[in-house]
């Protein structure tokens, strides 16, 4: 296991062992700065680290690692998310999009963010549910169901997604 420091939250992930010695101790914290950062995870656990604003690959948060990853760089104090359980649970290998979508609501404070996580955070709703799949359902089912249409977030949203959201 390594930990990993993202903001003021330390994640736990199994690192594949085909990953070099190099990349088992990983800190992000010195990267997360004025620039922004993105941490990609790939398929074996592995972190690679990118300089440049938030930019989000959908191949890369279509797996729960990388979602987890692009919610903690928008929000780095996540107003208690994720929860030790959540890390946890990740860590086993039990959880997935809908549970990280789920306590990422419960967790979220609107009011709180400032224009450029909402922003970020609409670019990483638009992607998500951009193809048909797992991660656009839990998007769906545990972030925007019974979600008013209204605030700094459904502004943020681009026409297509508002579309989308409303139709679906």
């Amino acid at each position: 296991m390594s930990a990993l420091t993202f903001g003021h939250h330390e994640l736990l992930f199994r690192l594949s062992p085909t990953c070099s010695r190099s990349e088992n101790h990983v800190t992000l914290a010195d990267v997360s700065d004025i620039c922004g950062a993105l941490a990609r995870i790939n398929s074996g656990g592995c972190i690679v680290k990118h300089r440049f604003k938030p930019l989000f690959d959908r191949h890369q948060i279509a797996k729960v690692r990388g979602l987890l990853a692009a919610l903690c760089q928008i929000f780095p104090d996540g107003w208690g998310f994720p929860s030790e359980e959540l890390v946890d649970e990740i860590a086993s290998g039990d959880a997935n999009h809908h549970t990280i979508l789920s306590e990422f609501r419960s967790a979220f404070r609107e009011e709180q963010a400032s224009a450029e996580q909402i922003e970020a955070l609409a670019k990483l709703a638009e992607l998500s549910i951009s193809l048909p799949d797992t991660l656009e359902n839990a998007w769906m089912t545990c972030f925007f169901e019974h979600r008013q249409m209204r605030g700094a977030l459904w502004s943020a949203l681009s026409t297509e997604a508002k579309t989308y959201l409303k139709t679906h």
